[in-house]
């Protein structure tokens, strides 16, 4: 190889370095520029039962709202809804705690929400029961 197709060669490979240098550069300043993480800090949690997801739960104040997954279908008229939820959970606690509580539903079928309102009541137990109840009749479609 001659000398000068050994300059141009040793030219472009510094060529090419300094490309690079210059891209690494630019990735450098983009990551300075970049605004830190944002964090959401969000009041909503899951209801799972046997490692499925079955709800989200929110909380606000002294109201509690489960609103099943939609795509699981939860009738309202489901038997674990109506015969175990409702008078062995939630009409108990009503009268026990003092709470009010309400069935929503989307279309006069499907269960939209299970709403809570009050204080005093073993909140894992309700959970616990929802989360059986709902594994149930999500069974059932």
């Amino acid at each position: 190889m001659t000398v000068e197709a050994l300059k141009a060669l040793i030219n472009k490979l510094i060529e090419t370095k300094e490309n690079e240098i210059q891209e690494l550069k630019g990735l450098l300043q983009a990551l300075e520029e970049t605004p830190k993480e944002v964090v959401e800090q969000s009041d909503a949690q899951f209801l799972t039962r046997k490692d499925k997801l079955y709800a989200r739960i929110l909380k606000q104040d002294n109201k509690l709202i489960i609103m099943p997954i939609e795509s699981l279908g939860i009738k309202v008229k489901d038997p674990a809804i109506i015969h175990f939820l409702q008078p062995k959970i939630l009409d108990r606690m009503q009268k026990k705690h003092g709470i009010r509580y309400r069935l929503e539903s989307k279309d006069g079928k499907t269960l939209r929400a299970i709403v809570i309102e009050g204080e005093g009541y073993d909140e894992n137990r309700l959970l616990d029961a929802c989360a059986w109840s709902l594994e149930k009749a999500a069974n059932r479609q």
